[in-house]
């Protein structure tokens, strides 16, 4: 197939997925322009689903983002959920969970969880240190969840490791 052929298909890949997979993005832009340039580093992002509809990188099923602590020279790992409905939630399936816990084991790893609203302007944020929670359900009006609530549009270093 032509190359001009493929960027045609990507394309028509793209505008046909599910909404789901479209606000999954739409919310991991919004989260990275979280990440304050001058304070962290993106390593590595994974592909996005059109990417790996042709191809599936292994890599990608760890997190969404590696990151760079400038301040504290630490990498961390991030996995963006969004849910248009808040109250108890699933982060992700329990197997899913189980392997980011193994990831956590080599690199400090956070859910970011956006909640309500839209994609790029959730009403509520939540930054969640996996190694704080137990379960891949998550019940976003408790007062343990409260602890993990962002009420600011950018994340600093002091919000993701105070609450590790």
């Amino acid at each position: 197939m032509s190359k001009i052929a493929d960027f045609v298909n990507a394309g028509l890949n793209y505008a046909n997925r599910p909404k789901s997979f479209r606000d999954g993005d739409k919310f991991e832009d919004w989260v990275i322009q979280g990440f304050d340039k001058r304070y962290f580093d993106l390593l590595k992002r994974t592909s996005d689903s059109v990417q790996n509809s042709v191809r599936y990188a292994v890599g990608d099923r760890d997190y969404d983002f590696l990151m760079f602590d400038k301040w504290l020279k630490r990498e961390f790992a991030v996995e963006c959920k969004y849910r248009s409905e808040s109250g108890t939630v699933d982060l992700c399936t329990p197997e899913k969970f189980e392997h980011y816990k193994k990831v956590a084991a080599s690199v400090p790893f956070f859910f970011v969880l956006g909640v309500g609203g839209k994609p790029n302007q959730p009403v509520d944020v939540f930054v969640i240190p996996i190694l704080k929670i137990k379960y891949s359900r998550f019940v976003c009006g408790s007062d343990f969840a409260k602890r993990f609530s962002l009420d600011v549009d950018f994340i600093y270093s002091n919000h993701l490791w105070s609450g590790f």
